[in-house]
């Protein structure tokens, strides 16, 4: 079976075509890398802020599937994803917690490791709060499928139906007109960005 990785993509600063675009460049950028065969975004979903910020816009989500050549390390792959994230407009110096940003890429899972390296930058894999984030696990499951298996959590959909039982899913599909090459981001899985 082919390594994947899942990477959630987040952002709710400037208009919906501006958050699109930044994630269209992710996905462009995580493509180009030699470790990375091809790359998939789910559609998009705009949920409301979570975290003591309640004064902010609401955001847009997706998660890509990233297909990986084989095996890697996850500890410079999310090196690297922070460093895409400055270059597409991520402040974290002097930043609320949790408060408005450009993009948020946060490395969900690389195929079934886990991993806890107290960093610097910590990681924990699977991604220790996406158990807990409909706005995580409904794009996870456009992409990998229902029985998809988080480690150390179970089936996705299993997870996926505790977190409705809690009343976390308000989350409302978003249509992506973009004709960048972007995926589209209604009913489906969105186009893949492949090397050439």
């Amino acid at each position: 079976m082919t390594p994947r990785a899942y990477v959630g993509v987040g952002g709710n600063l400037g208009t919906d075509a501006e958050i699109l675009g930044r994630f269209g460049a992710a996905a462009r950028e995580l493509s180009s890398w030699a470790e990375v065969r091809s790359v998939r975004r789910s559609p998009v979903y705009r949920s409301a802020p979570v975290g003591p910020v309640a004064d902010q816009a609401w955001f847009l989500n997706a998660v890509l599937e990233v297909e990986l050549t084989g095996a890697v390390d996850p500890v410079p792959f999310l090196d690297r994803l922070l460093a895409l994230e400055l270059v597409l407009g991520r402040v974290r110096d002097g930043a609320v917690a949790k408060g408005p940003r450009a993009i948020d890429l946060d490395l969900l899972l690389v195929g079934d490791v886990q991993v806890h390296d107290p960093g610097p930058p910590p990681l924990v894999l699977p991604h220790p709060a996406m158990t807990a984030r409909a706005f995580v696990l409904v794009p996870l499951r456009d992409l990998a499928g229902g029985d998809a298996i988080i480690p150390g959590a179970g089936r996705l959909d299993a997870v996926l139906a505790v977190v409705e039982q809690a009343g976390d899913v308000a989350l409302v599909p978003v249509e992506d007109h973009q004709g960048d090459g972007d995926a589209q981001g209604h009913r489906g899985v969105g186009a893949t960005e492949q090397k050439q």
